[in-house]
């Protein structure tokens, strides 16, 4: 049997966790937009004046590009997670090296020569060398999910992580951590 004040906390135990589950669930509505395509790039794809016009916000996915990723120097996977974690991009830190499935929402499978929505603001994306991602191949650890930008329809690369690629970095929620498949 129960005296007063255990079923008063019970109570009280029960009506905080169904605050707590409808807090999550209606924060987590608001930020989830996977379900919006938005094919064009103009209207998909903001830039941010608050960092200096160097970073975009996609508006499809919440994340935030860096808007010309890197395009001249190659690194391997290793240096290039920690490149995009020890970055200042419009004058803000906190970057890190997306996910490949992350890096795929970019692609449009229509497109080529970049494989990215029509009207896009990026500027310098290569197409005919990878972006790593920070997703490792779940089988081999030496080696590490990349994308090309060349066509729209090619998918994931996996090689090994010595390979030298280029590195996009992103902002926001979701992510893994590095070497983790």
């Amino acid at each position: 049997m129960l005296d007063s004040t255990a079923g008063w906390k019970q109570g009280l135990l029960v009506s905080c966790a169904v605050l707590a589950l409808t807090v999550t669930s209606a924060g987590a509505a608001s930020l989830q937009t996977w379900d919006k395509v938005i094919p064009d790039g103009a209207k998909r794809f903001k830039v941010l004046n608050q960092f200096d016009g160097e970073a975009v916000l996609d508006k499809e996915t919440g994340l935030v590009w860096q808007r010309s990723p890197s395009s001249i120097s190659t690194f391997d996977w290793g240096s290039s997670v920690a490149l995009c974690v020890g970055t200042a991009i419009g004058g803000r830190r906190g970057w890190r090296l997306p996910t490949a499935w992350e890096l795929m929402t970019l692609k449009d499978p229509a497109q080529s020569d970049p494989a990215l929505p029509p009207n896009h603001p990026f500027e310098d994306v290569v197409t005919e060398t990878i972006y790593w991602t920070s997703t490792a191949d779940a089988e081999t650890a030496s080696h590490a999910l990349s994308i090309t930008f060349a066509n729209g329809g090619a998918g994931i690369i996996i090689g090994d992580k010595t390979t030298l690629g280029l590195r996009w970095c992103v902002r926001g929620p979701g992510g893994d951590y590095p070497g983790t498949p």
